[in-house]
């Protein structure tokens, strides 16, 4: 049997592999400023400061669910930036891993402002 009849899927571009990496590490890269920017716009609100100081009209969203929605943005963008090409379980993991990290992370600032 000859490398030729059994490699049949076209092999995928290095230019595509690289792209996506890189989409993975500025997404991860923006996570900390992203937590951190959405929980100043929420600190400077009138509604989320009377929650701090006199504990009234503060949001009902568990405070987990924001820890969470980082620990996934977190993993997945890690996972899609280091995992190595050659090992990947299926085609077009790397985009569903980015796909889940963008989408965590989306959430993850719609939970802190929903504070303000």
């Amino acid at each position: 049997m000859t490398t030729e009849s059994r490699s049949t899927a076209a092999p995928r571009s290095d230019a595509g592999d690289r792209a996506a990496r890189i989409t993975a590490l500025v997404a991860l890269v923006l996570l900390v400023p992203t937590a951190i920017g959405s929980l100043v716009l929420t600190l400077s609100s009138e509604r989320a400061s009377g929650c701090l100081t006199y504990g009234v009209d503060c949001a009902r969203v568990s405070p987990a669910l924001a820890a969470g929605a980082f620990l996934v943005s977190a993993v997945s963008g890690v996972l899609a930036a280091a995992w190595p090409h050659r090992r990947e379980p299926f085609e077009g993991w790397r985009g569903l891993l980015i796909t889940v990290q963008i989408s965590a992370q989306a959430t993850l600032a719609a939970l802190i402002l929903s504070y303000a």
